[in-house]
């Protein structure tokens, strides 16, 4: 037997003459989130987005029939191996939803955070999508440097309507490697000033909050 359904965030609709002006990106997500704690409520995305999703981007999720409002995703407050957590910025209390590494758009930053300490982090498996890699099945191999293995990746933040299927190191990640692959970057963000220094614990899994 399901468990019950939870309910989802309550965001807000967009006014009617701003639903086809802004970019918004859906979200599905699965139907019963992961409650961490003081770490708040964590949406777990199931589906592959449209486009890659990172701080400031306009989000709804969906779960079975339920729609939410249109949310906004701000700071990371979870860094993992194979996931990273965003806040959604106004839900009360906290609540953000948890996307695999390939579908979300890093800052430098945290980019550079990911591949200095990902050793360190948290080692929950992958999105069922991406265990079937090799590169994903050794725990003390970073597979986001593998430039050989394909995945469902989706499109850009800069594409928003060429398919990607090649999910290649950022150029923040290749510095903190020490490697100069010519490989392209899947999604630039939007500037490495828009999050701060990049806190202990959340680099190593927990939460900021």
């Amino acid at each position: 037997m399901s468990p019950p359904a939870t309910q989802l965030p309550k965001l807000p609709r967009l006014p009617r003459h701003l639903e086809h002006a802004l970019t918004t990106t859906t979200l599905q997500v699965l139907e019963v989130p992961w409650l961490r704690g003081r770490a708040g409520t964590q949406w777990i995305v199931d589906g592959c987005p449209q486009r890659q999703v990172g701080e400031g981007d306009l989000v709804q999720l969906t779960s079975q029939d339920r729609w939410t409002g249109v949310g906004r995703l701000s700071n990371v407050t979870c860094l993992e191996k194979h996931w990273v957590t965003f806040r959604i910025s106004g839900t009360i209390p906290n609540e953000g939803v948890r996307i695999p590494i390939p579908w979300a758009r890093l800052t430098p930053q945290i980019a550079s955070a990911h591949a200095r300490l990902f050793l360190s982090l948290e080692n929950i498996p992958p999105h069922p999508a991406f265990r079937h890699y090799d590169a994903f099945r050794n725990p003390l191999i970073n597979p986001y440097f593998t430039v050989a293995w394909e995945a469902a990746a989706p499109p850009t933040g800069n594409d928003r309507t060429t398919p990607s299927n090649d999910q290649q190191p950022s150029s923040a990640q290749r510095r903190a490697q020490g490697t100069t692959a010519s490989a392209p970057r899947p999604a630039q963000p939007r500037g490495p000033t828009e999050v701060p220094n990049m806190p202990s614990n959340a680099a190593t899994g927990r939460s900021t909050s």
